[in-house]
């Protein structure tokens, strides 16, 4: 975000400074051909600014989209191996230890996946935010919210996973498992 920033002010300055030019030669030169001149320069950098605001807007709404696929998906491995690690240790009995230490390790999945949502949610603001505020065109939005499909649907396994979870760890509570 703080680049994000930097390079809005950067942008405003070189177009208030493009402008003080214009300002000046037209004080100076009374020549309208090289006022006009000058005057379609700046349009034309004004044009090439936004276009690369717009490219930095969709590059980085698209690296945090697929940061958070990616912790996602390793969050969602690590579920599995460790669901896995408990499965492969049981053996019909009740192991108090045994069960403390994966009830934890259950735990801090879902204070994880928690923790993910909020996230989830705010990259989806983000996104609904430069959508408004940024010259996203309407396809470059469109695949980004594509993208966060493939979140929603992620979180929903590793929710149903940890629900898979949860039943084992209370077999085990009760001896079944």
């Amino acid at each position: 975000m703080k680049a994000n920033t930097h390079l809005h002010s950067t942008r405003l300055s070189l177009i208030l400074g493009l402008l003080l030019c214009v300002s000046i030669a037209k004080a100076q030169n009374s020549d309208s051909l090289f006022t006009q001149s000058l005057i379609n320069h700046i349009d034309s950098l004004t044009i090439k600014i936004n276009k690369l605001q717009n490219e930095i807007d969709f590059l980085y709404c698209k690296f945090e989209i697929k940061d958070l696929q990616f912790n996602l998906k390793d969050f969602y491995q690590s579920i599995q191996i460790t669901h896995g690690s408990f499965l492969n240790g049981c053996d019909g009995r009740f192991h108090q230890e045994r069960y403390v230490a994966f009830n934890d390790s259950y735990s801090l999945s879902i204070k994880q996946l928690e923790s993910y949502k909020e996230k989830y949610e705010s990259l989806v603001t983000l996104l609904k935010n430069k959508r408004m505020s940024s010259n996203l065109s309407e396809n470059q939005g469109f695949l980004l919210f594509l993208e966060t499909g493939e979140i929603d649907f992620t979180i929903g396994h590793i929710e149903e996973y940890l629900a898979i979870f949860r039943k084992n760890l209370d077999a085990h509570l009760r001896g079944k498992l």
